[in-house]
């Protein structure tokens, strides 16, 4: 018989594959529809800054993605508007608000993907 602890993290590992019958590559709220995160938004003001903090760290994962693969990078700081760093919220919701059935990830990711290129510094 395996101990408790072993019995859990099994449990745990396998329950995510067995829950989706296709193979995704990210989990969480990126796998949100627009529509059901503009609703949550809805009821609950903190989901903004809940999806902002899930889209600054895709965009980063991303981003070093980039550094480690062809040694540029996305400028994210192109993002600040009038000092506030979640300059993209706006414009991302309102987005999501037009394309319910999208996944909120797919578009981060189009946001992303029209910021300004950079060269990673070489040390």
């Amino acid at each position: 018989m395996l101990p408790m602890w072993k019995t859990l993290v099994l449990s745990l590992t396998l329950v995510p594959a067995a829950v989706s019958a296709e193979p995704v590559n990210m989990a969480g709220m990126g796998l949100m529809r627009c529509g059901d995160v503009i609703a949550a938004f809805i009821v609950d003001q903190q989901m903004a800054f809940e999806i902002f903090q899930w889209a600054t760290g895709y965009m980063s994962g991303l981003n070093s993605a980039l550094v480690v693969e062809m040694g540029k990078y996305r400028d994210l700081g192109s993002t600040v508007t009038n000092g506030n760093a979640g300059g993209f919220m706006r414009p991302l919701l309102a987005k999501c608000a037009q394309t319910p059935d999208t996944q909120l990830a797919r578009l981060v990711d189009q946001y992303f993907r029209q910021l300004p290129v950079r060269n990673w510094p070489k040390n």
